[in-house]
């Protein structure tokens, strides 16, 4: 997957998605701080990809950075259309939040 987007965006203006989808693959493969910027590409390119935004996040998480994790989490949830998805990024931004010894604060989003 991650050859096929490296592919299509050399031929010229990938769309968010298609620059998303290549953090993924990179996310899938442990790749994290490419990851990490494949996902900020999207964004650059649609500050309203939530779904880019929601996996930077666990990503950041994943990688130990919590307050950057927190921040995108906490703007993803902005922008989520699903309940379902909003609930489980509660419960990522929690995490981040305890790890940052805002327990106050991760009590609330669980």
């Amino acid at each position: 997957m991650l050859a096929e987007c490296d592919r299509t965006i050399a031929l010229g203006s990938p769309d968010a998605w298609l620059v998303y989808e290549r953090g993924v693959a990179l996310e899938e493969l442990g790749r994290y701080p490419e990851a990490i910027e494949s996902f900020g590409q999207a964004l650059a390119i649609d500050p309203r990809h939530y779904k880019a935004l929601q996996h930077r996040g666990w990503v950041r998480q994943l990688s130990k950075d919590h307050q950057g994790a927190v921040d995108d989490l906490t703007r993803a949830l902005e922008l989520t259309p699903s309940a379902a998805e909003r609930r489980q990024l509660l419960v990522l931004r929690a995490d981040s939040l305890e790890a940052l010894g805002r327990r106050d604060e991760a009590g609330l989003d669980r």
